[in-house]
């Protein structure tokens, strides 16, 4: 899987990505999450069938679309993890709710066996998937 990091949209905003649904592991996840060294980073995870993550992407969207449309705010690199925590989650519902994202503003990971939720969630002392 080759990365598209470093190719915008705009010259506005030099880390935005194209805009694919991936599966990666999590030492490509780290790799990617180093590479660009001059954005501030932003990882979310996210069930794509539950409400509270649907209204939570639409809150980060609506930042992505205002950074995106100003040059001289910091830039943002974002990486979304869609994981199956509900019923009805799988890999055509992340998809179709990656799509409410602007275009090339964040990398959309599946992650069908919660392999980040787990990480975060021993990381964080969590009762659950993250």
């Amino acid at each position: 899987m080759t990365s598209s990091f470093g190719v915008a949209p705009s010259s506005a905003n030099a880390c935005f990505k194209e805009h694919a649904m991936k599966q990666i592991s999590v030492d490509q996840l780290k790799d990617r999450f180093n590479q660009e060294r001059d954005c501030v980073k932003l990882l979310t995870i996210f069930s794509p069938t539950c409400l509270l993550c649907q209204y939570g992407q639409g809150v980060i969207a609506e930042l992505y679309e205002k950074i995106g449309a100003d040059a001289d705010t910091p830039a943002l690199e974002g990486f979304s993890i869609w994981q199956p925590v509900m019923d009805g989650d799988n890999l055509a519902a992340a998809k179709t709710q990656a799509e409410g994202f602007p275009h090339g503003s964040t990398e959309h990971i599946w992650d069908g066996e919660t392999v980040f939720g787990n990480l975060f969630a021993k990381t964080l002392n969590l009762k659950g998937v993250a």
